[in-house]
């Protein structure tokens, strides 16, 4: 680790030379909250950890609902419904359960939001997503889905990003949807965001072909597969440190001509028992046992209750909707935020603010507030020589 550290210094004072020549030179029940953005084709979810202070946190990233989508591949063709022109957004509300619909000329997408609560929790502690695609052609069309979900909860210093019914994830690992994990964990300090592996309401139902968990900005890059890297870190420098996200994938699956496929995936905050539940064996009937009679002994009078003691229960929170629905005032294509390009060219400049965060990473790996690892020491190095001009 001293080594590191002193690699780290040395970074930064070829960083510092870099830079002085850069510069010279240039609610059901009150507790769980949905925000559906019809504009954006997004939604935030989150949960009233302290009912007393009336906090709600959200579940995963919502200061930008679009750092999570979805995706859909239509043919070996990736369509992202949310920025895409061919599509339309929408929302629908079928039996109080709202929906965002996402429709073009060959494909119809509606994700459904079902409260839910789990067994150990005395309140709607989360949500079930059912995803219905309808192929649209007059053929058979091979269609998958994709579900990137922006996770923080586990992202804090001494935290593991994952966790699941077996193992810790620390970094990015793939799991396969019939790998026996029935669920992963993003646990914070007041809440924790499960998402289910296997249905815990009907274990048969389709399963996701894998899960992805890795650095954010690199799934959210992806148009569709990562690249994957075993154990590669959550960092991706110098855009992102231990950044975590999960993607869902359900790869393409021939759908016939207005024919129509469904899964679910859930939601929810910690309970490790409910979704367990789904994969324990039926209880077996006990053998029924014939009754002996028996004579009652002569009855006693029974003396009179004692009356209970009067007390006034804790006044319960407000109940407040679990829907909150952002309209647009007139529909008009959503903005597509596009990230800066970067140029990969050695002894090319972009930008000097990417030599400021590299700055800002190492002072913070020095302060010991972030964690970096030899691999990303070696990947700010060669940031710094691509950056730095004349080279």
């Amino acid at each position: 680790m001293v080594i590191v550290r002193k690699f780290a210094i040395f970074l930064l004072v070829i960083f510092f030379l870099c830079l002085n020549k850069v510069s010279a030179d240039n609610g059901y029940d009150g507790f769980i909250r949905l925000i559906l953005d019809q504009r954006k084709g997004s939604y935030s979810l989150y949960y009233l950890a302290d009912t007393r202070g009336r906090n709600y946190e959200p579940l995963f990233y919502a200061n930008d609902p679009t750092t999570s989508y979805i995706s859909v591949m239509v043919d070996d063709v990736v369509y992202k419904p949310s920025q895409s022109r061919l599509f339309r957004t929408r929302m629908e509300t079928q039996h109080d359960q709202p929906s965002l619909v996402f429709e073009s000329g060959f494909v119809l997408i509606r994700q459904i939001f079902t409260p839910v609560k789990t067994a150990n929790s005395d309140n709607i502690n989360g949500v079930q997503i059912t995803v219905m695609i309808q192929n649209k052609r007059d053929r058979v069309s091979f269609i998958g889905f994709r579900m990137l979900l922006d996770t923080t909860l586990g992202e804090q210093r001494g935290r593991v990003p994952f966790i699941t019914n077996s193992e810790l994830i620390r970094r990015e690992k793939i799991i396969q949807g019939n790998s026996g994990e029935l669920y992963w964990i993003s646990r914070g300090n007041n809440v924790a965001l499960m998402g289910s592996i296997v249905n815990p309401i009907d274990p048969n139902g389709r399963k996701p072909d894998y899960l992805h968990f890795a650095n954010w900005r690199r799934l959210y890059d992806a148009k569709w597969d990562l690249n994957y890297r075993e154990n590669r870190s959550f960092n991706y420098l110098p855009y992102s440190v231990g950044d975590s996200a999960v993607a869902y994938y359900y790869q393409p699956t021939s759908i016939g001509a207005g024919e129509t496929i469904s899964f679910s995936i859930f939601l929810t905050t910690d309970d490790p028992d409910w979704y367990s539940m789904a994969t324990q064996p039926a209880p077996v009937a006990p053998s029924p046992v014939m009754p002996v009679p028996v004579v009652p002994p002569p009855s006693e009078p029974e003396p009179e209750p004692e009356p209970e003691p009067e007390y006034e229960p804790e006044p319960e929170p407000e109940p407040i909707s679990i829907i909150t629905i952002i309209e647009p005032e007139l529909f008009n294509e959503p903005e597509v935020e596009e990230w800066p390009e970067i140029i990969p060219e050695m002894g090319q400049f972009h930008d000097i603010e990417e030599l400021y965060e590299l700055q800002e990473i190492l002072n913070s790996f020095l302060r010991g507030e972030i964690e970096l690892e030899e691999q990303d020491l070696y990947e700010i190095e060669r940031s710094i020589n691509r950056l730095s001009p004349g080279q």
